[in-house]
């Protein structure tokens, strides 16, 4: 049942994806913070609603999730409808031969993205005692707090590089975007690094005092990681 229920959820996915995509490449920014806020919203929405209806179990969370994220799915088709007619919508056979290799690539990229995220959880399970996968989740959760920041610079320079008509134009937002990315992150790393291990006792107790060295290296991580993002989405 909980399966079936979430395979629901992949086209609902795929749809807000592509729409908030559209919009993202017309520079409509406004419409896709508001799709992507109600879409967070609903994983709140879903696990406090089925606990409120008493159905705390797997099925009833991703009952209201899903319920949650057709919501989401109706507003991002209401802001394309603001920007794009739906009447003026075009199948074109040219543009979908050209774009159809790319995004197989671009599936198998994600595929083997998310089969090495699970490789290395599940490789870390088997051999890391619980205490340290304890310490690793601490500071996974910590330094990740970094990475929202190029994912904001790699949303504007994704934008602006689909917009750009010359490959010099696009070459130049590239490095635009990690010029942007590098003065926002180093600095933001640097005093992550010196707070870390006071954050740390603070927000999850003493502890975990240790995790603040693995939440170093892995801020060191983090910012290869976030030019990857901003690369990828500028090429």
């Amino acid at each position: 049942g909980a399966a079936k229920l979430y395979f629901l959820s992949v086209p609902v996915f795929m749809v807000t994806g592509c729409l908030s995509n559209m919009l993202l490449g017309l520079g409509a920014f406004g419409r896709v913070n508001l799709i992507k806020t109600v879409q967070a919203a609903g994983y709140v929405a879903g696990v406090g609603g089925a606990w409120a209806m008493g159905s705390a179990g797997v099925g009833g969370i991703l009952t209201g999730m899903l319920c949650c994220h057709i919501a989401a799915a109706g507003v991002a088709l209401c802001c394309a409808r603001t920007v794009v007619p739906l009447g003026a919508l075009r199948v074109s056979v040219p543009v979908a031969r050209e774009v159809l290799p790319w995004g197989l690539r671009a599936y198998a990229s994600n595929v083997f993205w998310m089969a090495n995220g699970r490789i290395d959880q599940a490789v870390l399970a088997w051999i890391a005692p619980m205490h340290e996968l304890g310490m690793y989740a601490v500071a996974c959760a910590y330094s990740g707090l970094l990475f929202g920041v190029s994912g904001a610079v790699a949303t504007v320079a994704f934008s602006r590089t689909v917009r750009a008509r010359f490959d010099e134009a696009r070459r130049l937002e590239l490095w635009r975007g990690l010029g942007l990315l590098a003065a926002l992150t180093l600095p933001s790393a640097a005093v992550m690094a010196l707070l870390a291990r006071y954050a740390i006792v603070t927000a999850y107790g003493p502890a975990f005092a240790d995790a603040w060295r693995p939440a170093c290296i892995l801020l060191l991580g983090v910012l290869f990681l976030g030019a990857n993002h901003v690369s990828s989405n500028c090429m």
